[in-house]
């Protein structure tokens, strides 16, 4: 009878253990659906910094009136009194058709700057953070803000683009008779690939 009883003791363990792995494997498998599912939802009509330039088009259609800063796109914005220009201008794109790069429109000269920056930063991916920020006076003044997404990362990995870190920079500014100015016009984020370092013109 003992020796049964360890018998039975024995295979008990033993199919507990297959379960216990067959439900590993199972958590494991679903697990690599789930992060399969969430990059094809990030990539597929996502519409801000990274996004095909088609599906950014959808969101932001082109402007071709009076367009005369590169490729434009989106309505016209107040920048100043009585100046007004297409919401993203300059935009650049990677090889593969990536939006990379762009100036863009956030307002007039009532915009805090607070506003200013989250009206850039909307249009990052989620998992985007602030590396620093800091405000230079070479040439004007502005805020340049250096940020991170290792989803821009994944975009812009390609050895043409050669930003693998995905790190990017924002110049937060405005423009009158001095150049550039911040705090007290902040009207243009420019952005681009590659972080900036303190000291960087405006």
């Amino acid at each position: 009878m003992h020796r049964l009883g360890l018998a039975l003791l024995a295979a008990s363990l033993l199919t507990a253990g297959c379960g216990s792995s067959g439900s590993t494997s199972s958590n494991t498998g679903s697990t690599s659906t789930a992060a399969v599912t969430n990059t094809a939802q990030a990539t597929h009509g996502w519409t801000g910094l990274g996004a095909m330039l088609t599906d950014w088009e959808s969101a932001h259609p082109r402007g071709t009136e009076g367009c005369s800063a590169g490729k434009c796109f989106g309505s016209k914005v107040e920048v100043a009194p009585n100046e007004s220009q297409y919401e993203f201008i300059l935009v650049e794109t990677t090889p593969e058709g990536r939006v990379d790069g762009y100036e863009q429109a956030l307002g007039g000269d009532e915009l805090i700057p607070a506003a200013a920056e989250q009206a850039a930063l909307r249009l990052f991916p989620s998992d985007t953070r602030v590396l620093t920020s800091f405000v230079s006076h070479e040439n004007g003044s502005c805020k340049i803000i250096n940020v991170r997404s290792k989803t821009l990362a994944h975009w812009f990995a390609n050895p043409k683009v050669g930003d693998g870190s995905g790190e990017m920079s924002i110049d937060i500014h405005g423009e009158d008779e001095n150049g550039s100015t911040y705090p007290d016009h902040v009207s243009v984020a420019s952005v681009g690939l590659g972080s900036s370092p303190r000291g960087t013109a405006c």
